[in-house]
């Protein structure tokens, strides 16, 4: 009798052998496919890097390059700038006056720009009306 239990308990011991391999093996499977999931992301990461930096020397490169106004040529600029602002707010024939203003906002956006060849820097204003 102790035979056939020590045959019994062999018997049972090399299953759970055998589920323990089996494990250990989907274990190591399951690192490996980690592993290569990390190193495709690593290098996802290396490239979205190299890329970045690239982009900052191209963006480094063209402040250098930008045209930077003086000053004068700034309030020169937005001088002609108003005073075509002005020129599109006088009346016209047909045009209906006598309006009283007790308040008046206005937020003003305007583009600057600068010619390369003349480096005049010009504003540009939003149409009247």
């Amino acid at each position: 009798m102790p035979e056939e239990e020590l045959k019994r308990r062999i018997t049972q011991l090399e299953l759970e052998l055998q589920k323990a391999t089996q494990l250990l093996e989907a274990r190591a499977r399951a690192e490996a496919e980690r592993g290569e999931e990390i190193k495709v992301l690593k290098d996802r990461v290396a490239a979205l890097a190299a890329e970045n930096q690239k982009l900052a020397q191209a963006v480094d490169r063209l402040r250098a390059e930008r045209v930077k106004p003086s000053p004068t040529q700034l309030v020169q600029s937005f001088r002609r700038a108003i005073d075509a602002l002005r020129a599109g707010l006088e009346a016209k024939p047909g045009d209906r006056l006598g309006y009283t203003v007790s308040q008046f906002n206005v937020e003003l956006k305007s583009l600057v720009t600068v010619d390369k060849e003349s480096q005049d820097v010009r504003f540009v204003l939003p149409e009247p009306g």
